[in-house]
């Protein structure tokens, strides 16, 4: 249940951050995070997600915004 709300929580500040900065051309990487997706059976976890102009660009263990 804890992981759940941290994922909603992470889900939100993402969306909050690319909407409010949708005009600007920037990256956003969130570190050490655990993802919790319908597609696979367990939580992957944890790794680093990239952000690029407004949608996930990569996620995996040794992402870099560069």
């Amino acid at each position: 249940m804890i992981s759940r709300l941290c994922t909603i929580a992470l889900a939100a500040a993402l969306v909050s951050a690319v909407a409010s900065e949708s005009e600007a051309s920037y990256d956003l990487l969130v570190k050490s995070v655990v993802v919790v997706s319908p597609e696979i059976a367990q939580p992957y976890g944890p790794v680093n997600v990239l952000v690029r102009d407004g949608r996930i660009a990569g996620i995996g263990p040794a992402l870099s915004a560069d």
